[in-house]
């Protein structure tokens, strides 16, 4: 107990300094590791996966999260502070909660799945047009489910971003949802690259025959 006190007291300043100092690279490498977590389950979780994983397949994935969480959410957080306010108070969290469902939202889940799709078919050799026309198909397909999903995941994890988080550690609010995301991740690259709905995973007979 005395160990892991003095450890805690010694790494927590540290990694405060961290996310202060260059809260983009630090959301960047939590963001990839975490990506990177999230297609390794989902491809282990792929009934018609083999035991090998998918290399490419899983830095396809991974560069996503430099760029969504580590880019992305750590410039949106600073503004979304700026304009819709910097407390932790829940009317402050609703606004942004709703901001992120309606406004960002759609733009992550479809981003992610047209990122992801693309980068995989490039890397395995199809040649770039190839590979964007085919992951454009993909998203227009599948990121509506997607996206409905995303309520019942997201504006609980925001409600605990927004308020706990952004009091006692803001720059960090990514790497929250980075390991949000190893979860959430997981199921979009099931999703996007696995080509599964969770409308067949739960009604399987209902959904055999369309």
């Amino acid at each position: 107990m005395v160990v892991s006190s003095r450890i805690r007291a010694f790494s927590m300043p540290r990694v405060r300094e961290a996310y202060a100092r260059s809260p983009v690279l630090a959301n960047s490498a939590t963001s990839f590791v975490c990506y990177a977590l999230s297609d390794i389950i989902a491809q282990r979780a792929d009934a018609n996966n083999d035991e090998k994983i998918d290399g490419v397949r899983l830095l396809s994935v991974s560069l996503c999260g430099p760029i969504l969480g580590g880019v992305c959410l750590t410039k949106l957080y600073k503004n979304l502070d700026r304009f819709l306010g910097s407390g932790h108070s829940l009317k402050v969290a609703a606004r942004k909660i709703l901001f992120m469902q309606i406004v960002y939202m759609p733009f992550s889940v479809s981003t992610f799945i047209f990122l992801s799709s693309s980068l995989n078919a490039f890397l395995k050799g199809e040649r770039l047009t190839v590979a964007c026309g085919e992951a454009s198909a993909v998203t227009n397909l599948r990121w509506r489910e997607a996206y409905w999903t995303s309520w019942f995941i997201w504006s609980v994890s925001d409600a605990f971003n927004f308020t706990l988080v952004q009091r006692h550690m803001p720059a960090a609010r990514p790497t929250w949802d980075a390991v949000v995301m190893v979860a959430w991740n997981a199921y979009l690259s099931w999703r996007a690259i696995g080509g599964h709905s969770i409308t067949v995973v739960l009604f399987p007979v209902r959904m055999a025959n369309v």
